[in-house]
This record gives structure tokens, C-alpha cells and sequence, in this order.
């Protein structure tokens, strides 16, 4: 009888073995980190916040004209962040009095405005 194992008899795994699953997971992590898009889904979500917000202003300015004490309590800013002379958002009158409440920072070819 023969007590010693060879070496090829030895249990656990190779290190091709190891290398080859680790480049497996790694590919398949790419492809779904790909296929998720986190970029495009951030723009997204600052792209809904613009919206939000946009209503938000032009809901206030209607308030305040119609003389009514719910003013904002916070004028709303940009997701991606504030100048000492804007909060990102721009707001316009026109000559038969609509009020025009505008997002130009908006991401993605994406076109934010709301008139009233």
C-alpha cells in the first residue's frame, strides 16, 4: 500500500485555476458595471431633482404674485452645486406675462423648463 499521495494527486486548486476564475469574475463585473452605466443613472437622478425643483420655484413665484404668505422657505439649487451669484436655475417673464422657470444645466441633451 501506498500511504504518501504523489503530487498530482493533491487536493485544492491550481494557480491557472485561481487566475482563471478571479479574470472570469472580473470580466463579468465589467460588463455589468457597462451595462448599469452609473454616469448616465447620476445624471438622471440630478436631472429629476432639476425638475422637482424648477416646479418648486415656479410654484413660489405664483404664490408670491397672488399675494399669498407661502412663500418658499429655501430657494432650491442645482444638484451639482451653487455660485456665490446663481443657484443654477433662471427664471424670465414675457411680454404677455408668462413666467418661465429654466434648468440650463440640465445633463443628457435633456431640456428642463416649465412656463405658466
Amino acid at each position: 500500500m501506498n500511504i504518501k499521495k504523489s503530487v498530482r494527486e493533491a487536493n485544492g486548486f491550481t494557480l491557472i485555476e485561481i487566475l482563471l476564475v478571479v479574470a472570469a469574475i472580473g470580466i463579468l463585473a465589467g460588463i455589468v458595471i457597462l451595462a448599469i452605466n452609473p454616469a448616465k443613472q447620476l445624471g438622471q437622478t440630478r436631472n429629476a431633482q432639476r425638475k422637482s425643483d424648477v416646479n418648486t420655484i415656479l410654484n413660489g413665484v405664483y404664490e408670491y404674485v397672488t399675494a399669498s404668505e407661502k412663500y418658499l422657505t429655501a430657494i432650491p439649487s442645482d444638484p451639482t452645486g451653487v455660485t456665490a451669484t446663481s443657484t443654477g436655475y433662471n427664471i424670465s417673464k414675457s411680454v404677455n406675462g408668462r413666467i418661465t422657470i429654466a434648468a440650463p444645466s440640465a445633463e443628457q441633451s435633456a431640456i428642463i423648463t416649465v412656463t405658466r
